[in-house]
């Protein structure tokens, strides 16, 4: 599962972002560029998200998806 699939599953819409930046302890703002593909949390973040979601995100997968986005391969 990648992230933005397990935010919708765990926190609903379309509040999912403010509950999860909440229950992460990062910024909505942060949050969202994570959901987006802006931006890739770091090993510190990565480890939080793999706790909280009980191994449901799937990190390798996600930084796929996100690598193949910022090289253009992704379109949205």
């Amino acid at each position: 599962m990648l992230f933005a699939d397990w935010l919708i599953t765990e926190f609903g819409n379309p509040r999912a972002v403010r509950r999860a930046a909440e229950s992460l302890g990062y910024a909505v703002r942060t949050v969202r560029s994570w959901r987006d593909l802006e931006r890739f949390p770091n090993a510190r973040a990565q480890e939080i998200i793999r706790l909280k979601s009980a191994g449901r995100v799937n990190i390798d997968a996600w930084r796929r998806v996100y690598l193949a986005k910022k090289d253009g391969e992704v379109t949205q």
